[in-house]
């Protein structure tokens, strides 16, 4: 395999793995918006969905870290950094709970969840879910409808990416492919 081919090889791994976790995000954050519908909602499994979103979130920016490196997206990977970059803090604190909150515990970093349209000024620590005109703040900072919603573009975006490098693959340009998402349209040549 020569260079170029090489790191076609190796983008489109990333892509892969970057379009698996942004439709993770989707997947999960509707299970999130399910979860707190339920009038008598069990609180463990909406923490758990919870935390299941907060994870797809981390993996999907770790994973469009390298792909940004690559000079790929960087405008819709900055847009999706912009309304996602306290989720890592978010997953962390809750992940790590015994750490922050057990006999170890250290001060906790609140997060302003005020409500910008009101007089309301608020405080909260990542633990904390806040519900605000139909709106999920996880830690008070992550909008799960927000989040999807860009996540939703970077898997389209990340699909016709991935759809042009199997384009090439499939005309011989490219001998490899380590994973390939269904697609949601017909790829032809």
């Amino acid at each position: 395999m020569n260079e170029d081919s090489e790191n076609k090889a190796l983008i489109q791994r990333i892509v892969g793995q970057s379009l698996y976790w942004t439709l993770a995000i989707d997947t999960q954050g509707k299970r999130v918006l399910e979860a707190e519908k339920i009038k008598y909602h069990e609180f463990a499994i909406t923490r758990m969905e919870e935390q299941f979103f907060l994870n797809a979130v981390n993996k999907s920016i770790r994973w469009l870290k390298d792909l940004r490196t690559k000079n790929i997206l960087v405008v819709e990977i900055d847009a999706f950094f912009a309304i996602s970059s306290m989720a890592s803090l978010v997953r962390n604190k809750r992940e790590h709970d015994d750490e922050y909150f057990g006999t170890q515990q250290g001060e906790e970093i609140l997060s302003d969840a005020s409500d910008p349209e009101s007089n309301l000024s608020i405080s909260v620590g990542q633990s904390v879910t806040v519900h605000r005109k139909g709106r999920i703040l996880l830690g008070g900072t992550v909008d799960v409808q927000d989040v999807i919603e860009k996540s939703r573009k970077l898997a389209t975006l990340l699909r016709d990416i991935q759809h042009e490098y199997c384009k090439e693959r499939s005309q011989g340009i490219i001998k490899y492919v380590d994973y390939y998402s269904a697609p949601d349209k017909l790829i032809s040549n």
